[in-house]
């Protein structure tokens, strides 16, 4: 007999703004439900995203098109999304800080303390690039989310 057919069918472009739909969709809904394709090509809506935590707006449109339709995100609970952006600039501050005492003598010697965790790092991005993407991912929704 024929496999059976998911429930749900979507058609996505194959850029990277797409993909990461797809893959949210297809984690959501499971192998069984979801099915989805990456096409190539404009499907002829024009968005502006607009993010709930303040960032700037996103041009979700071909080069060159200007887009009329708004996309608005909402936030469910208000005190969720500033602790989430405290948390992001909390991130941000720490990686800018990272960053900075790598170029500097001291700071690069501070750092060396952490070599086992990058070194691990690097062997888990270049021999397991899913893995690291996977761990990445948790990571950062563990901090950021309280997940």
């Amino acid at each position: 007999p024929p496999p059976a057919r998911p429930a749900v069918q979507l058609y996505a472009c194959i850029d990277d703004r797409s993909c990461s739909l797809r893959r949210h969709v297809e984690d959501v809904g499971g192998t069984n439900e979801v099915e989805t394709f990456g096409m190539a090509g404009f499907f002829g809506l024009p968005i502006r995203y607009l993010p709930a935590d303040g960032r700037d707006p996103v041009v979700l449109a071909p080069e060159g098109v200007d887009p009329t339709a708004v996309l608005v995100e909402e936030v469910q609970c208000q005190q969720l999304l500033e602790r989430f952006k405290q948390r992001r600039r909390w991130l941000a501050l720490a990686v800018l800080w990272w960053e900075k005492a790598s170029f500097s003598p001291v700071g690069s010697l501070v750092l060396s303390l952490f070599a086992p965790i990058s070194m691990s790092r690097l062997a888990l991005m270049g021999f397991f690039p899913s893995a690291y993407k996977k761990t990445k991912d948790l990571l950062l929704r563990a901090v950021l989310l309280d997940l």
